[in-house]
């Protein structure tokens, strides 16, 4: 950036009164305008700002912010299916510890600040206060009434609450959401194309690899509790996957006994790769004895029992239920 450019955009300039809102005493929502005003962060004197923002787009941010001024990048965008509650417990930590600890001012942002930052404003309220989801969007409308977080955000405030303010990668309905979010990535026109992108796209599988990485995150302080069950290969006995794998549903357990289903289904795992990193749809082989075990179909299956209707769009890898025993 030029030097005359930067000293015009480091011209006192206030924000509009729309930009911002103060959450708490220490706590200010808002919009990139007042990410983008060095002047008015000063005024405010915020010492942490955090931006929910695309990766791609926050350069100019980082350099206008304050010599004074932390920043962290939530990389995320406004879409229902971005995955903020993996993330809310670190966001979280570092907001007390600015707060609290260093009596400082944190400052989060996203676009309009209405959806992404409003998001994780009140996973803060949440956590702090020991609130429900509608309570604590119902405290930032108060001083901000145009905010709108899209359902999917919604969505996982609710589950945060569920899992009693502390993100646990064991709960199943976050499994199921995980999934889907993997499946939102690779049915894109970007992953398959025809080009030597969408080769190294395939190849290296970054989001299957991200995927994975995220759901071994914190899985030793999980409050659900597990059977031992393994799944093996019913020709050769060679390990597959395990009873976290199997996506469970959320019906009521007694429906759930009376369905009989002759599949199961479940997450990818690292034995898939050479399979399901290049094709959109295809058979699941055992990877010692090549016995058949079911099939995968990125744009999803669709299942009428009763047991996996309510999965839809994580109903990706089919295992048929005889070609498992479990142990």
């Amino acid at each position: 950036m030029s030097k005359i450019r930067q000293r015009l955009l480091l011209m006192p300039i206030d924000c509009d009164e729309s930009d911002f809102a103060a959450i708490e005493r220490h706590l200010f929502l808002g919009n990139k305008e007042l990410a983008h005003n060095p002047y008015h962060l000063k005024k405010l004197d915020i010492t942490l700002v955090i931006g929910v923002y695309p990766k791609s787009q926050i350069d100019l941010i980082v350099q206008l912010m304050p010599s004074q001024t932390r920043f962290r990048l939530v990389d995320a965008k406004d879409i229902p299916h971005e995955d903020l509650i993996s993330r809310f417990d670190s966001i979280i930590e570092d907001m007390i510890e600015e707060i609290e600890d260093k009596e400082g001012n944190v400052f989060v942002f996203c676009s309009a600040g209405f959806s992404r930052s409003v998001t994780v404003v009140a996973a803060y309220l949440m956590k702090k206060l020991r609130i429900t989801a509608n309570e604590a969007i119902e405290r930032i409308r108060t001083v901000r009434p145009k905010i709108n977080p899209n359902p999917g955000f919604i969505g996982q405030l609710a589950l945060y609450e569920d899992m009693d303010y502390e993100f646990d990668v064991r709960h199943p309905e976050y499994r199921v959401f995980a999934l889907i979010c993997l499946k939102k990535q690779i049915w894109t026109q970007d992953y398959w194309e025809e080009s030597e992108i969408g080769e190294q796209y395939r190849h290296f599988c970054i989001p299957l690899s991200d995927y994975q990485s995220k759901l071994k995150s914190n899985d030793k302080n999980s409050r659900i509790s597990l059977t031992n069950i393994h799944y093996n290969c019913v020709n050769c006995c060679q390990s597959l996957f395990n009873e976290l794998n199997v996506l469970k549903p959320t019906l009521d357990f007694n429906v759930m006994e009376t369905n009989d289903c002759p599949n199961l289904f479940i997450e990818p795992q690292e034995w898939m790769k050479p399979m399901i990193c290049i094709h959109k749809k295809g058979r699941l082989l055992c990877p010692k004895c090549d016995t058949l075990l079911g099939s995968f179909k990125w744009k999803s299956y669709k299942c009428q029992c009763l047991k996996h209707n309510q999965l839809h769009d994580s109903l990706v890898f089919k295992i048929i239920t005889q070609s498992v025993i479990a142990q």
